[in-house]
């Protein structure tokens, strides 16, 4: 989920420069194949793009696709830097820290949704068989049977 969110804004971006002619010869973003990985060295950051595929098309040196990409680059909660011909993106704090200080806000509340719309539900889960032995599918059951209920009611279902 980060690195589609990292490629698709480096996507959008190199678009944008190709748009303005910033990026050389490069016109059809289509022909971009990039990809987004982990760095070898983890001080250089938590994720990079290597953008030297980009010199071919483009006619620049990959360095300076790297820094033509990295001043346009709009990406909140990271700190990006270049080595050579690969973007580094290290994560900072302050967007974890925004979602651990919504989940502490919320509390029980925190990803609740209306997604049932109070619309009923019967939901038959696992009782006790009065005439055979219990086993541990008993207890099995009839837990995931509770669970799958409370998180029916947490989408906003009416359970019964």
């Amino acid at each position: 989920m980060i690195k589609d969110y990292i490629l698709n804004v480096t996507l959008k971006t190199i678009e944008n420069l190709a748009k303005n002619n910033e990026l050389g010869e490069l016109k059809n973003i289509d022909e971009v194949k990039l990809s987004v990985g982990i760095p070898k060295n983890v001080e250089f950051g938590d994720y990079a793009i290597n953008v030297a595929p980009l010199a071919r098309l483009s006619k620049m040196a990959p360095p300076a696709i790297a820094n033509a990409i990295h001043t346009a680059l709009k990406l909140d909660g990271y700190e990006v830097n270049i080595v050579g011909s690969f973007i580094n993106f290290k994560l900072l704090a302050l967007p974890l820290n925004t979602v651990v200080t919504e989940v502490l806000e919320k509390k029980e509340n925190f990803a609740k949704s209306n997604l049932g719309q109070g619309k009923k539900v019967i939901l038959e889960y696992v009782s006790a068989n009065p005439t055979g032995p219990f086993h541990i599918g008993h207890g099995r059951w009839a837990a995931m049977g509770s669970a799958l209920a409370n998180v029916l009611k947490y989408s906003g279902f009416n359970v019964f």
